[in-house]
């Protein structure tokens, strides 16, 4: 399966699978997930590239890695952070010395001295000089050859002519810099930065945090352009850190007798796309000695199943060393968000000879937090504030999984912070499983009807801290038994966890969507915020209309927008915000789009279930969304900016307000801002790639801009006072 936008899939998402019932609605892969600015932050493969090198700790036995966190390493640093230095080096060596360059001949070269008794020239043959090719990084041998020096000349007369006399190849050393930048301290265990720690692809996993395996790199970019199309390969790679597993800390080294295994559990597709027979997941060991990767284990490509638990014992003397490494990597399409494995639940430990057979002796979660206010992820504090018993639960959900193969006992309970200070908890004697039964799940909800969120701030924005925790022992992992939930109120609503794992779209030219809320009290709707995700093909100049209804059935419309092109945020599930002229709602109202010509595409949550409350219509005709989950889109209240800005906000500092005319605008147009401020003008296409940039202008400056693409692009200033930046649509035609 791939991502064409015109392919209809004729199913819906039932749980853990996709079985037949629509054709209207669809939901395909993503393509990428492009980070925001991506020049802060630094791509590394290996942790390593031709001018830094990445310091690493070397780790000792046990290594244990579930992904409840990022132990990924984070190659953004700066050159003067302490500990950073650098040092030149050198592309080949003769006899210990660096030349600059070095002019040699392939065969033997003779130097030659003019006799002044026999009048004749005397020839000595120059020696053999042996060249070492260094390594870049470590300043290592890598490769030898054997040459011999350009000759001083060539005997003409009494004289040697040198200009004619040219070498068969000339060597030029290379004197450049390296920077070393020091390991970041413990909690490092992995190098590459490729895959995905997250808690949103997987399905009951052991532990609720996975690293995902897809077509995309660190940047959250397909490993290759979608113009090369069907592209197949190594796609993403997680390497461990050194690892010594030479040198026991109790003694003695590490052998095969020690029955070291690695351990770890694997799944196919998760909530993403199934991996093709000819994709796979992939094992390899470091063999240090030889500098190489030797291949140990492999999955094909299939169709989700439960996690399942693998373990491969090192049993070969090479791989016992300090330095001894070991990576997973993918084959898969490398145009996008496709083909994807989890991994979860890594381990290398010593006297594991009866490991396979023995069960983890964990209770862990397996699913993230949950908000415990009635219906939405989110909601606006100043609605909230209107009735706050009103909104909450009764009750608190959480999963759990006994990975043991006993009976557990096992208390939960649910902590709640205010800026730092506990201000609730249930009792965790009276939300016992005495028996929480063998490797099995249970959703353990839990009772906390006495608790109201404090109303007392009159901040715009507000947020809570909710914990949720169980307790047993024994218990080898405690990382795994805390959930933390930022039950945060802002100026919007959502029904989504902010997570995207499909996108969703209608197939018909005219076909609406409408996604039901209700407000507690009269307000204005400011803006309507929209997730569009890069999904295959380049949606931008579609056209579509925000609409806002009262009803559907009957269809009684409160707004109707202007034709918008949808806009990507340049940020992985980062919304768009799109500015309407004030619409007061009350009660039950329905926000959503109106597709013009061909589809555009949300960002579609798979794991928050909003479908009794999204509709969509086709010639006029109302029906109940088919696919378990949420879109991305939700109600704005504030003009204050929250996500990645489209329009200029209705309240602005006057002082600030960037505009430019005409626009729409063909071959000039004037960019003005009130106040005397310099700055740096930018223009970015759709896509978030940057098309022109201008030098430190001043206001009412009038620029030439032929030559940019007809359609809409994005201005932004950037003031030299350190102001914030401002962004501004203009279209071009």
């Amino acid at each position: 399966m791939r991502s064409i936008l015109h392919f209809v899939l004729i199913a819906v998402f039932t749980g853990l699978g996709f079985s037949s019932l629509a054709q209207e609605e669809c939901l395909v892969p993503l393509y990428g997930y492009p980070q925001l600015y991506p020049e802060k932050f630094e791509t590394k493969r290996e942790g390593l590239n031709n001018e830094y090198v990445f310091l690493f700790d070397t780790l000792d036995l046990p290594f244990r890695d579930d992904f409840t966190k990022r132990n990924i390493k984070d190659y953004s640093f700066d050159l003067n952070d302490p500990g950073v230095s650098f040092t030149p080096y050198y592309f080949f060596t003769i006899g210990g010395a660096f030349p600059a360059i070095f002019e040699a001949m392939y065969d033997t070269s003779y130097n030659y001295t003019y006799n002044t008794s026999t009048l004749s020239w005397d020839s000595v043959a120059n020696p053999l000089t042996l060249i070492e090719f260094l390594d870049p990084v470590s300043q290592l041998p890598v490769d030898t050859d054997t040459v011999w020096i350009k000759p001083n000349g060539i005997p003409s007369g009494d004289t040697l002519d040198t200009i004619n006399n040219l070498p068969d190849t000339v060597y030029a050393n290379t004197f450049d810099t390296v920077f070393v930048i020091p390991s970041s301290g413990p909690g490092v265990l992995w190098t590459g930065n490729d895959v995905y720690v997250n808690n949103a692809y997987h399905v009951l996993p052991p532990s609720y945090g996975v690293a995902t395996f897809d077509g995309l790199d660190s940047l959250g970019m397909p490993h290759a352009p979608l113009s090369q199309t069907g592209s197949q390969g190594i796609a993403d790679i997680l390497t461990s850190a050194p690892i010594d597993l030479l040198n026991n800390p109790f003694g003695g080294v590490y052998t095969v007798a020690d029955s070291v295994y690695l351990s770890f559990y694997y799944q196919p597709q998760g909530l993403g796309e199934i991996p093709e027979p000819q994709d796979s997941l992939v094992l390899e060991f470091y063999d240090v000695d030889q500098n190489e990767w030797v291949f140990q284990w492999k999955a094909e490509g299939e169709a989700l199943k439960p996690f399942e638990k693998v373990f491969v014992k090192i049993q070969e003397g090479r791989f016992f060393r300090d330095g001894f490494r070991f990576r997973f990597k993918n084959y898969a399409s490398l145009n996008g968000a496709f083909d994807h494995w989890n991994l979860d639940y890594v381990e290398l430990d010593i006297n594991r000879a009866g490991a396979p057979s023995v069960a983890l002796d964990d209770v862990a979660f397996v699913s993230y937090g949950e908000s415990i206010i009635k219906e939405y992820t989110k909601m606006p504090w100043s609605h909230f504030k209107t009735n706050p018993a009103l909104f909450m639960e009764d009750t608190s959900m959480a999963v759990a999984y006994n990975n043991f193969n006993t009976n557990k006992n096992v208390r939960f309970g649910v902590q709640v912070y205010e800026q730092g200070q506990q201000v609730f908890t249930t009792d965790f004697n009276q939300n016992v499983e005495p028996i929480f039964a063998p490797q099995t799940t249970l959703e353990k909800s839990i009772d906390i009807s006495p608790f109201v969120f404090s109303d007392t701030s009159n901040a715009k924005r507000y947020t809570f801290d909710v914990l949720n925790v169980l307790n047993t022992t024994p218990d080898v992992n405690s990382d795994n038994d805390t959930l933390l939930y930022e039950q945060d109120f802002g100026t919007f609503y959502a029904y989504d966890d902010g997570t995207a794992e499909n996108g969703y779209y209608l197939v018909s030219a005219g076909a609406q969507l409408a996604v039901e809320f209700n407000s507690p009290l009269p307000d204005s709707l400011r803006a309507v915020n929209i997730y569009f995700p890069e999904s295959g093909e380049d949606i931008t100049n579609r056209l579509f209309r925000i609409k806002v209804w009262a009803s559907l059935v009957p269809e009684v419309v409160l707004y109707e927008g202007l034709v918008e092109n949808p806009l990507y945020s340049f940020d992985r599930n980062r919304v768009v915000r799109y500015d309407i002229d004030p619409v007061e709602v009350g009660g039950r109202f329905y926000i959503g789009y109106e597709q013009l010509t061909d589809p555009i595409i949300l960002g579609y949550d798979r794991n928050k279930n909003a479908r009794t409350k999204t509709f969509y219509s086709i010639n006029g005709t109302w029906s109940p969304a088919s696919f378990l989950g949420a879109v991305m889109i939700h109600p704005e209240f504030d003009t204050v900016y929250y996500p990645w800005k489209v329009n200029v906000p209705e309240v602005l500092d006057e002082a600030n307000l960037l505009r430019a005319y005409p626009n729409p605008a063909q071959d000039e147009v004037t960019v003005t801002w009130a106040g005397a401020d310099a700055g740096v003008l930018e223009v970015f296409d759709l896509q978030g790639r940057k098309v022109r940039s201008y030098p430190p202008i001043l206001p009412n400056k009038s620029l030439t801009i032929n030559g940019l693409s007809e359609g809409m692009c994005i201005l932004r200033f950037m003031p030299d006072s350190g102001e914030d930046p401002q962004t501004l649509q203009l279209i071009m035609r």
